[in-house]
């Protein structure tokens, strides 16, 4: 927001650019570790829940795990959105997501039999599409002159990113 405010689209392009970078390093990792964690927990006994459905829901874990990481990753317009002082637009995207996502569910009561699976993908998945179609729209019209770019990745931004970025995190995880 500052380097908006000051005019300076580079700048402003680099910190969205290596954000991006940062939070896909960071959520990748986190994605193979959790991946990994949950292939080792019998969920069934976690959730006392019954033995035959424990394939099942390691495989909903996985889906929500992964889909939780791109949605992190996703989030940056969210948060470029509320620096900007577009906070019901930000807001409009989650409403938009949630929407969808309600919608769907309803047309697979209509079409389907019940299934976690199912379910886990429609919960955080459409949420996900509806913020990366939004993430396309905003980088191409409005946000050109800040999209992100490989060649504006620079990691020495990283401490000066993470200290404001926990801020914008906490913001982001209480949107979840």
């Amino acid at each position: 927001a500052e380097a908006r405010a000051n005019l300076d689209n580079n700048l402003a392009q680099k910190y969205v650019s290596t954000i991006y970078a940062i939070l896909t390093i960071i959520f990748f990792l986190f994605f193979l570790f959790a991946i990994t964690v949950n292939y080792f927990i019998s969920w069934s006994d976690f959730l006392n829940l019954e033995k035959n459905i424990d394939k099942e829901l390691t495989i909903v874990f996985a889906i929500l795990i992964s889909f939780f990481c791109i949605q992190m990753v996703l989030n940056v317009v969210t948060t470029l959105l509320l620096a900007d002082h577009k906070t019901a637009f930000s807001s409009f995207i989650t409403t938009v997501g949630q929407f969808f996502a309600l919608l769907t569910i309803y047309l697979l009561t209509r079409f389907t039999s019940g299934s976690l699976v199912y379910l886990a993908i429609v919960m955080s998945g459409v949420p996900c599409l509806v913020l990366f179609v939004v993430t396309l729209r905003v980088f191409t019209k409005k946000y050109k002159e800040v999209a992100p770019s490989i060649k504006f990745i620079d990691f020495r931004l990283t401490n000066e990113l993470l200290g404001l970025g926990s801020k914008f995190f906490v913001i982001q995880l209480s949107m979840l």
